[in-house]
């Protein structure tokens, strides 16, 4: 989550990126029929924003493995959550309007539909719960920059191929 724009204008769209590679690991696109996948996307968007937040503020994780913890906390009530995504101080002392509407969709659905709703969410973060995963992907020392912001004629060995950036273009040649 290191490479989400926090406190810029691309935080929202980095943050729905991020949650439709979870919710759509295939790339095929939200099914628009898909009443749980949807509302599942839009509870991680309001999550993960809140949960970077947090981290500025208090420097808990942001990571895959804190996000599931978060909604899964067996010490704490799940509406305990949502009152805190509707009244946590995200921007200048004020709610993040995305965080609070995601929590006030949550409060608003009907507690079977929001038990169902919360349920399609962890799913999506199910295979973080083993501490191996949690572990090795709790930090990333892969940064977007770097592919993009090189100069001249790098070289870097990837998959066994050699990659070479070229210079006047940001793109990555494999030969």
């Amino acid at each position: 989550m290191a490479e989400l724009r926090i406190g810029t204008e691309h935080e929202v769209g980095d943050v729905q990126n991020l949650a439709l590679l979870m919710v759509d690991p295939r790339g095929h696109g939200l099914n628009p029929h898909d009443h749980w996948q949807k509302t599942a996307y839009s509870l991680l968007v309001g999550c993960i924003l809140h949960l970077c937040y947090k981290s500025r503020y208090d420097g808990s994780p942001a990571n895959l493995a804190a996000l599931g913890q978060m909604l899964s906390d067996p010490k704490r009530p799940i509406n305990d959550l949502w009152a805190e995504m509707l009244s946590f101080p995200h921007i200048h002392g004020a709610n993040h309007p995305v965080v609070g509407a995601s929590a006030r969709d949550m409060l608003d659905r009907p507690p079977n539909e929001a038990g169902s709703v919360l349920s399609t969410t962890k799913s999506y973060l199910d295979l973080l719960r083993d501490p191996t995963i949690a572990k090795n992907t709790s930090r990333s020392d892969f940064r977007i920059q770097a592919t993009t912001a090189l100069k001249s004629g790098v070289r870097e060995q990837w998959s066994g191929r050699t990659v070479l950036e070229a210079e006047t273009s940001p793109k990555w040649v494999i030969v």
